[in-house]
């Protein structure tokens, strides 16, 4: 394993306006998904399994990764639009979605370069819509980055055990 890290940021600068008005118009159609019972599933407290797929077929989940990874390529400016429109409608899964986010960017922040590729390849694997995205990808990142699922909304939809990379 490489001890070399990434001098700076791929994120620098602004996002354009056309994928600023692109995934604004995503976010907002998933915000009106989410908001047509919100309420009903926080007061039932149960697992988001339904609300991380349609994250994941919308394909924000994928907005931060570097598309020589199979991700959208997506600014933070961009990324930070679509966490507020989210969390209008539902703060757990706009936390959920900013959590990924920002842990998905800690590959770039404080990974080696030379195993990036190896850490950002398992995220946009398998799932809806032309994207592709692991199905145990967002709801296990950040319990897989920091070792627990406590201090998120969506700790139960955690592995009981460490997730296995392999290859």
């Amino acid at each position: 394993m490489s001890t070399d890290t990434v001098p700076c940021s791929p994120w620098a600068g602004h996002a354009g306006a056309d994928e600023l008005a692109h995934w604004s118009a995503v976010a907002g159609s998933v915000a009106a998904e989410l908001a047509r019972d919100a309420v009903e599933r926080d007061r039932a407290g149960a697992a988001p399994v339904a609300e991380l797929a349609l994250l994941r077929e919308s394909g924000l989940v994928n907005l931060l990764i570097p598309r020589a990874a199979g991700g959208e390529g997506g600014h933070w400016e961009t990324a930070f639009a679509a966490v507020r429109t989210v969390a209008r409608a539902d703060a757990s899964i706009g936390q959920i979605l900013g959590y990924h986010y920002l842990n998905s960017a800690c590959i770039t922040f404080y990974g080696a370069r030379a195993d990036q590729d190896a850490w950002y390849r398992p995220a946009p694997r398998a799932a809806g819509s032309g994207r592709t995205r692991s199905t145990r990808w967002i709801r296990t990142w950040n319990w897989w980055r920091t070792g627990t699922g406590t201090g998120s909304p969506g700790p139960s939809t955690s592995p009981p055990g460490p997730p296995r990379r392999t290859g």
